[in-house]
């Protein structure tokens, strides 16, 4: 394996599918030989805030900084779909938690990466003991405490960045790490 892709998503809500849908995807590929990433694809799903309801909105803004205005303006989710399989097609697919990403969302239509990926393990089983956030906490935090941990001084020049881009170029700052320690 000499590459492989990181996706990173924010949804809804936290329970995932049925009751939740990917709001936006996140995709860096990580050249595990040259120990370096680029980013690949970002977008934001179209929904209509009126049908996804307060709940839903607030937890985006809370959890990734959404504003309910760009989900107007997003990609209609067969069309993100088909276009994110196209890219990952064949690859091998890593997140910071696998259950959370796949295990919630991209397993289920119109995603459904089933058959077309192969899912490396979760970046956080790898993680040593002093990068691992208080259980309970949500994805985003796990991630961006981790980054902190493990990549200081912000080499992926994220920021405070909570969208799926920067979750997914957090974690293949990660990756990249544990990769130099023999630990992914």
């Amino acid at each position: 394996m000499s590459e492989l892709y990181v996706v990173e998503i924010n949804g809804d809500g936290e329970a995932g599918y049925p009751q939740n849908v990917v709001a936006e995807i996140g995709i860096c590929r990580v050249d595990l030989g040259s120990k370096d990433f680029d980013t690949v694809y970002s977008d934001v799903v179209r929904l209509d805030p009126l049908d996804i309801g307060k709940a839903s909105l607030d937890w985006m803004s809370a959890t990734s900084g959404m504003d309910p205005r760009e989900l107007y303006f997003g990609s209609p989710a067969l069309e993100l779909a088909a276009h994110v399989k196209s890219i990952l097609a064949g690859s091998d697919v890593a997140c910071f938690d696998i259950g959370e990403v796949f295990g919630k969302y991209l397993l289920y239509e119109p995603w459904d990466l089933t058959h077309e990926v192969s899912v490396m393990p979760s970046v956080s089983l790898r993680i040593p003991s002093n990068a691992i956030p208080a259980p309970g906490t949500m994805l985003n935090d796990r991630i961006g405490y981790a980054y902190s941990v493990l990549c200081p001084g912000d080499p992926a020049d994220v920021g405070e960045g909570r969208r799926a881009m920067h979750l997914a170029q957090m974690t293949s700052q990660i990756i990249i790490v544990l990769r130099s320690h023999g630990l992914y």
